[in-house]
């Protein structure tokens, strides 16, 4: 998968953890399977816009607070790659 696709799933990843949500939780939150966050979570499934949309306000953020988490993993991302050259 490409590493935007990994960087999606690790923001998501940090949002669930620091609100002390499990995978669970946060399936149940979206009506969905625990199986399909933990896809999202490794990368292996991009979410839509409507589920990012509705993940952002299971977290009270707007859409571009959620995209602001995902651009700060991005940085981490492109930082730790820099670091390995």
């Amino acid at each position: 998968m490409p590493t935007y696709a990994r960087n999606i799933g690790r923001g998501i990843r940090m949002l669930r953890q620091e609100h002390g949500l499990t995978q669970s939780q946060l399936a149940a939150s979206l009506n969905t399977r625990r199986t399909y966050i933990s896809t999202i979570e490794r990368g292996v499934a991009i979410p839509s816009i409507l589920t990012i949309e509705r993940i952002a306000a299971i977290f009270d953020l707007d859409i571009a607070g959620v995209f602001l988490v995902l651009r700060r993993m991005q940085r981490i991302s492109d930082r730790a790659q820099i670091k390995t050259l």
